[in-house]
């Protein structure tokens, strides 16, 4: 057994899952919960490392700045703290160890790119937890680094802290974590790449830049002095600079980090070590930050450290480790001093950053060698030697590293160490779970051990002027400060841990033959403490004795260290503000005038003093820490300077009014108690019984103060819940009764609690200064007024003795325990508030004694549920009867009884007995105590049944509950795009990530998809066009104080979008002259539109920016392409529509919200112009006309003032006689588009504004983001509806745009229509009008202009009908709440909204005007081309009469025809007639010897023929017409045309109309079945069947 114990210590296998053990606390649980930084530390050395694991900050004691601290690249903000600190992934921002990304694939070939590669690469996040909860542990999936990335094996990430220096362990394994998944082996020749380093800021305590929140270190006073590597360089190996170690020095200061990186190497002779591993700089933006250097003015690289795996066939697994010092280099602090010192005190020397050295050598000097520096010094600069090196390798050598065994005992992984807290804390509520048949909640345990060993191994820093005391510092991280306040509720919390330990040895006696001692605790820690292992047996005890013995042991360990910290953290509060010390380095901020935290010192110091369970009272270590103070009674001690203790009169504010007599009253009661147990010296208390009668006097006002409270019926605000816990403080102070009764004080805040409504109405985040009302967020939204109600419980339990009200309690209690945990993050700690205002976020995030309240208040329960033993009733009653007697003195706690009458407020007699008062806790329930408790139990059963009875009809008198869950915050509180930037994660620009953005199919013919992007592409994409783009930020300041400055902290304004920060281009005159910095501003054109571009490169939550507009005047490829990759991506489907020139409206829900609206208008064509195009002639340079020319795109096309009407004049009325003017011209308009977008994230309080106009006004942007700043600050607490009345409020700003734009196009148009006098000169005389030869022209240009406004028409339709939509959209969301506004903020809503009404009415006032002209215009044009028609037909009446006459005539004219042709007839069938005669007489008179015929003739055959051929010729002359009918038989449709039309007038046909006739082809003739000899024969006489006339 002993064998596996070991074999598990070594090569970090218990770093495994199967080895881990109880010591390990798992996450897992939390992880979907808020996120956040895992703080861990030891003796004063502190990390933070984000929710991935990465190292984002790390400080160090020190000795003459008491804290020193380095941190990554990012803000020390509150916004840029908290994102860094939920990312999980850190890229420039983290500079710890981690596996490196954006590496080649690895490849042991001649190729120098492939062998600075990486075999692997890191998937998911698979497990996330901590050892006993100091030491952080996170666990990734291993992915090959292929096309494929398939999984191969797991990447284990641990850090902790030892000797001053950190130790961050990355272990990667073969194999999966899931057994049931497969993975890939381990590729056989490998190797991973590890990053380390960064660029870096230094800090100390002790610097005034410690509160100004901006850059530590801007003059470029950092360089990197790291030694070069002696190991002789491979000849394929590439050509960067490889360092031995890291070396970081801030020159300035003296601070200096190192870093060391091994690979643990395994050897069959002398086992396990450490192999050093060389670093090789890394050019990558993603590990150095960017490229362009726009950060700071220093640029210090991050480093890469590659890892060969070992080739063989077992399982295969690789270990490194990196370490971590940051120190105060003494060589150059020392010459910084002895610079100093020999400054001439009769020079003034300009432009120094070190006194005696001048900035600008200074800077000569780091950028080269020390000899050429000092070569290049003044002559009139004091003689200062330089040390022989920047930072010499002087002989400290560094701690032996620790191997696997040395951690494994060290970070307490043995559930047997008295390390293993984890261990300790799950046995001690297992028993409690097995003894009271009860399951406790797994976040309470995880919430109590996280809270002691953050405080233990975390707050705590040692005091370098104070021997064996340390400050309880608070937020490291954030903002480090020694807060008076929290200190309290951490010693407190202390305090309650100490005594459950304790109560550990009472409960369970027969495993400890003694309690300790408090004698004994004060020994000096050891870590190699006594180990109750038997036979090197490691593992987890199976038997409950085992368990309970070993929880025993743990306890006893954690005893000590809680008393040490106890006691170091009073011998600061004495020594620092007790004593006229004046060195003391770690001091409270003074920068606060009148801060009322001063008040917690001497109740801190009474508080401990009553409350620590001592052996004897009397004999303490508590009277040897005052001594200090004794010794200076002479001496005016800190704690009463003019900057620290307020005085009596001091003006807290409205905000302070009600805790402020608690604090006091606590205060000066401590001190009196103090001095009367001779714990200070009685000179403090010159006038005893004045300040007896000070201290009864102020209870009297915080009496009054609490009833006042209670009886004022106001709604219950986040303000009241610190007065409602230091009320419950008077207890535990000795202020009132600790028998088992309540005081006045505690049992009218009780009642106050109980009777607390839930928060019904949303309040205004601001109001005018006249107006009066409530700006608080709902109560619910923060975690302390649940607990208020916890305590509640705690004093009920001990109060009542009814069952039945027990049982409804416990129910009760569940529920509010059930709303608490609702407020844990990923560690199982509190997120104090869910506040969005930033002011109120911001303290409510720095409240760090939010987690030590609730695990105070849960260990009271947890010890209510055990009775305490008689030894400590005994001590209980003893003390408090010592004290009401001591000296004689009367009681003055009893001299403020409920009985008495202050300033006329009367507490009654049942008030005071239902309260508690003048009642002893017994069982007996018989007489007044068993009604009260009756009526309290009948009281809650009606509420309850009262409350559910309205709840099923729906009819309550009363509002319904403000949802307040709808307030938590995600997991991370930014959303993405506002975290993500070209700056800080360049590697989401590059192509393998931005083939993943779908674009458009609108904007692919403007839009290329670029391979990656830089800050280059976006200055070039701002810089092409001047005076394009312009930006306002709402930024969210903080009363973080500049050095120097002063401020009064409760009377601090709200910080909502409380500063508006404009970045412009030069040629933006307007907007320059419009913003009050202008006129401050002395930098140049170029230096300011370098903001412009800092702003678009650098993330918002950097920048503190909550709420960004973004003003786009011209749109060219380039920009386009930004904004749809970097500066707005939400916006890409309003792009769309805008190239497009589509007029349309959309919204979306969920974790994006986003609104967006396109509307169409035109503008004159020369009251724009584009800007000038710089530089390079690219296609993409060139600005996007719109709209594209389409063909049959009419309605888009420049309406254009035809030149045919140049010389056109109208007629008009001049003092009643109509004369002729010139028709004026109007220019031409050209369609523009406008888009408005806004994107949030899905609670509302972080937003992007997009509006893309060209015909943006300058100054009216100036004016609209200040109304944008009160509309944010007003429904801070409601944003949901903020945002869709700043959408509205947008959209009335582009409706008085659009209705200007639209009556000027109106109105030029409508000058030339003169329909009206058109028409009326028509109907007065249409002769000559007909005959004016402009009247025509005229009428034409009206229709001309008549058009136009139809275009105007079509487009103002659409933009109408989108503003509509988007109006009814908006309302139905702003209606949805959530939650029902208060009347105030109602009142302002409905001003929002009737603004933009009047907006709207304004432009559809121009709509309906123009649907007037339209209306008007075509009535006449109508009436017009009646009256022409009118006229028209009259003509052609007149034609038809002379049509008619003519027809007359023309039958006149047939008839003599008919007859003539008649004639012709006769005389033609005549002559047939004569005509055989004549040849038969032709014939006969021929001579005989003249024959004419063939001589075998005869005369009488010839006569035969002759008569033959007469007969042929009369029966053809007689038959003709049905000779020719039965021709044309063989054509049917050509039958009905041979009939006589005369003879058959019936049977003619119709003439088919022309169109038919001219289709008809010339050769259907081929095509016809019909076709005949008759038709062929007409076709070829090309006659027609019209010409055919009967002979």
């Amino acid at each position: 057994m002993a064998e596996k114990t070991e074999k598990k210590k070594d090569s970090f296998n218990w770093l495994r899952r199967e080895n881990r053990g109880p010591t390990y606390i798992s996450y897992s649980p939390f992880s979907k919960l808020s996120a956040t930084s895992f703080e861990f530390g030891a003796d004063g050395c502190v990390a933070s490392c984000n929710a991935g694991g990465e190292l984002l900050h790390l400080a160090a004691p020190s000795e003459n700045d008491g804290l020193i601290f380095v941190r990554g690249d990012f803000q020390t903000s509150l916004y840029s703290s908290l994102a860094r600190a939920q990312g999980i992934f850190g890229g420039p921002s983290t500079f710890g160890f981690e596996v490196a990304v954006d590496k080649p694939l690895y490849s042991k070939d001649d190729e120098i790119l492939t062998k600075a590669g990486s075999s692997f690469r890191l998937g998911n996040m698979i497990e996330q937890g901590s050892f006993n909860y100091r030491w952080p542990f996170s666990e990734y999936s291993l992915l090959l680094n292929d096309e494929k990335k398939e999984k191969t094996g797991t990447c284990v990430m641990f850090s902790f802290v030892k000797d001053g220096i950190l130790y961050q362990i990355i272990r990667i394994e073969e194999g999966c974590a899931q057994d049931a998944v497969h993975s890939e082996r381990f590729p056989k020749k490998s190797q991973i790449a590890l990053n380390i380093g960064g660029p870096l800021w230094f800090q100390s305590f002790a610097s005034p830049c410690r509160l100004d929140g901006g850059k530590l270190n801007e003059k470029g006073d950092v360089r990197d002095v790291s030694p070069e590597s002696t190991k002789p360089r491979e000849p394929t190996e590439p050509a960067k600079p490889r360092r031995k170690y890291i070396r970081i020095l801030d020159t300035s200061a003296g601070l200096g980090l190192e870093a060391w990186v091994f690979q643990l190497r395994h050897n069959d002779a002398s086992g396990e070590y450490y192999e050093q591993l060389d670093l090789t700089e890394s050019l990558l933006p993603v590990d150095s930050g960017p490229e362009s250097g726009e950060t700071y003015n220093y640029h210090i690289p991050g480093y890469t450290a590659f890892g060969e795996l070992p080739d063989d066939n077992k399982r295969r697994d690789a270990t490194f480790v990196a370490a971590f010092r940051l120190t105060e280099v003494s060589q150059v602090r020392n010459w910084i001093s002895k610079s100093k010192e020999k400054v001439p005190s009769n020079k003034k020397w300009e432009g120094e950053i070190i006194p005696g050295i001048k900035k600008k050598d200074w800077i000569k000097q780091k950028r080269g060698t020390e000899e050429e520096w000092l070569a290049r010094q003044p002559d009139d600069l004091p003689e200062v030697d330089w040390p022989e090196g920047l930072w010499p390798e002087i002989e400290e050598d560094w701690p032996e590293k620790p191997s696997s065994s040395h951690i494994y005992n060290y970070v307490g992984a043995s559930p047997r160490s008295v390390h293993a807290t984890g261990a300790m804390w799950e046995t001690a509520f297992l028993e409690r779970e097995r003894e009271t048949d009860s399951a406790s909640e797994l976040a309470e345990v995880r919430l109590l051990g996280r809270c002691l060993e953050k405080i233990l191994q975390v707050d705590l820093v040692p005091e370098p002027k104070i021997p064996s005391g340390t400050a309880l510092v608070s937020n490291i991280f954030s903002w480090a400060n020694v807060d008076l306040k929290a200190m309290f509720w951490k010693l407190r919390y202390l305090v309650k841990v100490y005594k459950f330990l304790l109560h550990l040895f009472e409960h369970y006696p027969k495993y400890v033959t003694h309690i300790p001692k408090t004698d004994e605790s004060i020994i000096d820690l050891k870590p190699e403490i006594h180990n109750n292992a038997k036979d090197g047996n490691d593992k987890q005890p199976k038997h409950r004795n085992d368990r309970v013995y070993e929880m025993l042991s743990i306890a006893e360990y954690q005893l000590k260290r809680v008393h040490k910290s106890i006691e170091s953290v009073m011998r600061y509060l004495v020594q620092a503000l007790l004593t006229p010390k004046p060195d003391t380095i770690l001091m409270p901020d003074d920068f606060v005038h009148g801060e009322s935290n001063y008040y917690y010192v001497m109740i801190t110091i009474w508080y401990i003093a009553k409350n620590y369970p001592w052996e004897d009272p009397d004999d303490n270590w508590m009277a040897t820490i005052c001594k200090e103070s004794k010794n200076a009674k002479n001496a005016k001690p800190r704690l009463y300077d003019i900057d620290r203790l307020p005085k009596d009169n001091c003006n807290f504010g409205k905000d302070a009014r009600d805790r402020i007599p608690l604090l006091m009253w606590y205060h000066y009661s401590s001190l009196l108690s103090l001095c009367e147990e001779n714990w200070l010296p009685p000179e403090w208390d010159e006038d005893n019984f004045d300040l007896e009668r000070k201290v009864a006097r102020l209870g009297k006002v915080a009496n009054v103060s609490t009833a006042a409270k209670l009886s004022s019926n106001l709604p219950y605000a986040p303000e009241d819940e610190i007065v409602d816990r230091l009320a419950f403080l008077a207890t535990e102070l000795d202020l009132e009764p600790s028998d088992g009764t309540l005081g006045t004080v505690t049992s009218l805040t009780k009642r106050r609690v109980k009777q607390r409504d839930y928060t019904r109405f949303i309040n205004p985040g601001r109001l005018s200064p006249l107006e009066e009302g409530s700006i608080s967020s709902p109560w619910e939204i923060h975690a302390l007024c649940h607990h208020s109600r916890l305590v509640v419980f705690t004093l009920e339990k001990a109060e009542l003795e009814d069952g039945r009200v027990i049982a409804e309690n416990v129910e009760s209690f569940e529920e509010y325990r059930r709303k608490l945990c609702e407020f844990m993050n990923s560690e199982a700690t509190i997120v104090p508030c869910w506040e969005r205002e930033h002011s109120k976020a911001f303290k409510g995030w720095l409240r760090s004694e939010v987690t030590a309240v609730v695990g105070t208040t849960l260990l009271q329960l947890r010890e209510m549920q055990t009775p305490p033993s008689p030894k400590a009733k005994r001590q209980d009653k003893k003390k408090w009867r010592k004290k009401k007697n001591k000296k004689g003195k009367r009681n003055f706690v009893a001299s403020i009884g409920p009985s008495r009458t202050n300033s006329g407020l009367l507490v009654s007699i049942p008030e005071r007995a239902f309260a508690g008062h003048h009642t002893h806790h017994s069982r007996n329930t018989t007489g007044f105590n068993r009604v009260a408790q009756e009526l309290i139990y009948i009281e809650h059963r009606m509420d309850k049944e009262l409350h559910i009875l309205e709840r099923l009809t729906g009819q309550s008198s009363l509002p319904t509950r403000l949802d307040w869950l709808k307030f938590r915050p995600p997991a991370r509180y930014h959303p993405d795009n506002f975290t993500i930037s070209l700056e800080d994660t360049p590697q989401l620009y590059k192509d393998h990530f931005i083939t993943d953005i779908a674009i458009p199919i609108a904007l692919q013919s403007y839009v290329q998809r670029p391979r990656s992007l830089c800050i280059d592409d976006l200055k070039a994409a701002i810089e092409k066009l001047p005076g394009s783009v312009s930006v306002s930020d709402l930024v969210a300041m903080g009363h973080r104080p500049s050095s120097g400055q002063r401020l009064f902290m409760d009377h601090s304004s709200p910080h909502v979008a409380g500063v508006i920060k404009h970045y412009y281009q030069e040629n933006l005159q307007k907007l320059h002259e419009a913003t009050p910095e202008y006129r401050k501003d002395r930098r140049s054109a170029k230096e300011r539109e370098g903001d412009l571009s800092r702003s678009l490169f650098d993330s918002l939550v950097d920048q503190q920016v909550q709420h960004r507009l973004l003003a786009v005047r011209t749109l060219s490829n380039n920009l386009l392409q930004m904004l749809l990759y970097v500066i707005h991506p939400e916006a890409a489907s309003c792009l769309s529509t805008h190239v497009l020139c589509y007029s349309r409206f959309s919204s979306r829900r969920g974790n994006m919200w986003s609104a967006r609206i396109t509307l169409r208008s035109w503008i004159q064509q020369d009251s724009t112009k584009y800007p000038v195009v710089l530089g390079s002639q690219n296609k993409n340079d060139v600005p996007i006309i719109l709209p594209v020319d389409r063909s049959g795109a009419d309605d888009d096309a420049p309406i254009i003032f035809p030149e045919a009407f140049n010389d056109i004049q109208l007629r008009q009325k001049v003092s009643g006689t109509s004369k002729r003017v010139p028709a004026p011209k109007p220019k031409t308009f050209k369609l523009t588009v406008s888009s408005l977008v806004i994107s949030t994230n899905a609670f509302g309080d972080f937003s992007k504004l997009t509006l893309i106009s060209e015909t943006i006004d300058d100054s009216r942007l100036v004016n609209f983001a200040t109304d944008c700043q009160n509309l944010w600050q007003k429904f801070v607490n409601q944003p949901q509806t903020a945002r869709c009345l700043l959408f509205l409020l947008a959209l009335g700003v582009m409706c008085e745009r659009l209705a200007g734009q639209y009556d000027a196009a109106i109105e030029a148009y409508s000058k030339i229509l003169n329909l009206d006098e058109v028409f009326f000169n028509v109907e007065g005389d249409g002769s000559k009008w007909i005959e004016d030869h402009e009247s025509i022209p005229e009428f034409k240009m009206g229709l001309w202009g008549l058009d136009a406004l139809y275009k105007l028409q079509r487009s103002l339709k659409e933009s109408v009908g989108s503003i509509l939509q988007a109006k009814v959209e908006l309302l139905a969301q702003i209606n949805e709440g959530p939650g029902r506004r208060s009347d105030a903020l109602q009142r302002m809503c409905d001003e929002y909204l009737t603004s933009f009404e009047s907006q709207l009415v304004n432009l559809t006032a121009v709509s309906s005007n123009l649907n007037r002209k339209i209306e008007f215009n075509s009535r006449f044009k109508d009436a017009l081309s009646a009256i022409l028609a009118l006229r028209d037909g009259r003509a052609s009446l007149a034609q038809n009469d002379l049509a008619n006459k003519q027809n007359d005539l023309a039958i006149k004219q047939s008839n003599t025809s008919i007859k003539q042709n008649s004639t012709i007839e006769r005389l033609t069938y005549l002559t047939i007639a004569y005509l055989p005669i004549s040849f038969m007489a032709a014939i006969l008179a021929i001579p005989t010897d003249h024959p004419v015929s063939f001589p075998f003739v005869s005369r009488k055959i010839t006569l035969i023929l002759v008569l033959v051929i007469l007969l042929f010729t009369y029966s053809m002359a007689v038959l003709i017409r049905p000779i020719l009918r039965f021709i044309r038989s063989d054509d049917p449709s050509d039958s009905a045309v041979t009939k006589d039309p005369i003879t058959s007038p019936a049977t003619t046909p119709a003439r088919a109309p022309p169109s038919a006739t001219a289709s008809t082809p010339a050769t259907s003739s081929t095509k016809d079945p019909h076709f005949s000899l008759g038709a062929c024969w007409r076709r070829c006489r090309g006659k027609d069947e019209k010409d055919i006339h009967p002979v």
